[in-house]
């Protein structure tokens, strides 16, 4: 979508279409293809909330939720995540297998036997894996966290994450390993209150080396040399960045 206000209009199209699965707040791959011709092909061969006819795929639903968050939906985005569009959210009990494993798909609420609905079949790890990994690094890195300067060639790193606060919990913080090897932190300063972290931006940065030494950016965007050694990732140890 061009904008994030025509992204919230076909949000709202599909959400009040016949896509909607409203018993488990998810959206199927296709509407009811009862009476089609049989030459729709071997979907038509396949019980209605089924496969490919009218169940939820969970790569395809992940790409529509990834576009979500692309297009700066925050409310909506982390509203379909928790509802139980997202495997974390999900009950267990009902998805029949660990919410940490994907399946190529679920049985909607079309399907004729409801102790099946919502169960997912034909546990995979492609497909929707990297559009969750993308999604996460929307939410805790943002779109572009390196650039360069086109006169200069200096590099700058800029940490702008998409976070609900409801994330953050009791310690009013939360940490993740970037490149798998540095620890970054995001707090928020004294008096600032905890809230939602949608398109904002640090107000400063501490850097720790691994050697003890450390670095204070007082603004949002680290600077060319401190952000080499982030991305070469051999000296830093660590990233605090403070809203």
């Amino acid at each position: 979508a061009s904008s994030s206000k025509q992204a919230l209009e076909i949000y709202k199209n599909v959400k009040t279409s016949s896509l909607r699965d409203e018993n488990l707040s998810m959206y199927t791959i296709s509407a009811n293809l009862s009476g089609l011709s049989q030459y729709m092909g071997s979907v038509m061969a396949l019980a209605q909330g089924w496969h490919g006819n009218q169940s939820v795929s969970l790569q395809m639903s992940y790409k529509y939720y990834l576009e979500l968050i692309r297009n700066k939906l925050y409310d909506v985005f982390f509203d379909e995540m928790t509802e139980g569009g997202m495997l974390p959210f999900m009950d267990p009990d009902i998805y029949g297998r660990s919410p940490i494993e994907c399946s190529s798909f679920i049985a909607s609420s079309a399907f004729h036997d409801p102790s099946v609905q919502g169960r997912g079949f034909m546990g995979r790890l492609s497909g929707s894996t990297p559009e969750f990994l993308s999604m996460w690094v929307l939410m805790f890195i943002g779109p572009k966290p390196f650039s360069i300067d086109e006169r200069t060639n200096a590099l700058s790193l800029s940490l702008i994450p998409a976070l609900p606060k409801w994330l953050f919990g009791s310690s009013n913080q939360i940490s993740f390993k970037l490149f798998g090897s540095i620890n970054v932190t995001y707090r928020f300063e004294d008096g600032g209150g905890i809230r939602n972290l949608f398109d904002e931006s640090p107000k400063r940065y501490l850097i720790t080396r691994k050697d003890g030494s450390s670095i204070s950016v007082k603004n949002g965007v680290i600077p060319d040399n401190p952000a080499r050694e982030i991305r070469n990732q051999v000296l830093v140890d660590a990233i605090d960045a403070y809203f």
